[in-house]
């Protein structure tokens, strides 16, 4: 689901750590995850190169989140294919909204087709709902610092013990060395984003 237009403000939201989205990749249903930081280099926010244009440095905006559900699962994920997650009643709603919003511009053939990336089949609905679920009692804690502190993976911890469990892969909160998590924060490729954020937006 890409290519949304300026005013679509569903889909033009600027996240941080902590804050809780929609997301979808490939041909997987929307899934509910959560803004964190890359476990490997610590940043959560990107440019990545854009598909089809010349090493030039420049690129897309990609967000690093780590998804609900009970697989240990994270990526990087564009805000173009995002939206903020407020529940799963809220999730129908919006979607809704937005259909109807398009129905008013694109053919039927075309509105069908935008409906079913909204769609969850029925081979996923079990493995959706349960992650929906685990996001939703995460979106309980309001403060997006403490919602990250309660429910970002230890992903070490989960290293050693899928090696003695053989490769089975296991979940587990994140464990607090003293209480403190350093955080790390990307300003020069923030500033980036926002910048090509307002040059869109002054250009719609």
């Amino acid at each position: 689901m890409n290519g949304h237009d300026a005013e679509d403000d569903m889909f033009n939201t600027i996240f941080f750590v902590g804050d809780l989205i929609w997301t979808k990749v490939g041909k997987h249903p929307f899934w509910p995850c959560m803004v964190t930081y890359d476990p490997s280099d610590t940043s959560f926010i990107k440019l990545a190169k854009s598909k089809g244009k010349e090493q030039d440095g420049q690129g897309r905006a990609v967000y690093h989140v780590q998804y609900f559900g009970q697989l240990v699962q994270h990526g990087w994920t564009s805000p173009g294919n995002s939206f903020r997650f407020m529940g799963e009643k809220d999730y129908f709603k919006k979607t809704q909204e937005f259909l109807s919003k398009k129905a008013s511009v694109l053919g039927p053939k075309a509105v069908k087709k935008l409906k079913a990336k909204f769609d969850i089949p029925a081979a996923s609905k079990e493995k959706w709902s349960f992650a929906v679920k685990e996001a939703e009692e995460a979106l309980k804690v309001e403060i997006s610092n403490e919602r990250f502190e309660n429910y970002v993976f230890n992903y070490e911890k989960v290293k050693r013990k899928s090696s003695v469990s053989n490769g089975e892969k296991v979940k587990q909160k994140n464990s607090l060395s003293n209480g403190k998590i350093m955080y790390v924060f990307d300003v020069l490729c923030f500033q980036t984003f926002i910048s090509r954020m307002n040059t869109e937006i002054c250009a719609s």
